[in-house]
């Protein structure tokens, strides 16, 4: 799973075109999962980055994005997408 977040996180940046102006570091650690596990994974990963670059930088804002997979405590993992973008409206609501 390490080199598959890696290599679809950088796709992803690629096709959004934001590499010249969004940073995304990614943090993995080299874990492997079952497909049954693997799948479901990739598609919330590629769902919370594509959010990230889409909404996250309008207006050509320049920021970054952080994307972790790792292990924790006790064999449990964990997957994040962090960015330092405009965040998202109080009420989206309205």
């Amino acid at each position: 799973m390490g080199k598959y977040v890696t290599k679809r996180a950088s796709e992803l940046c690629q096709s959004y075109g934001i590499s010249d102006r969004v940073h995304c570091a990614v943090h993995v650690d080299e874990i492997e999962l079952a497909i049954d596990s693997a799948i479901p994974c990739g598609l919330i990963l590629s769902e919370l980055l594509s959010n990230a670059l889409k909404y996250g930088f309008p207006d050509n804002r320049s920021g970054n994005v952080a994307v972790r997979f790792c292990r924790l405590e006790l064999g449990k993992l964990s997957l994040s997408c962090q960015d330092d973008g405009v965040g998202v409206p109080a009420d989206p609501w309205i």
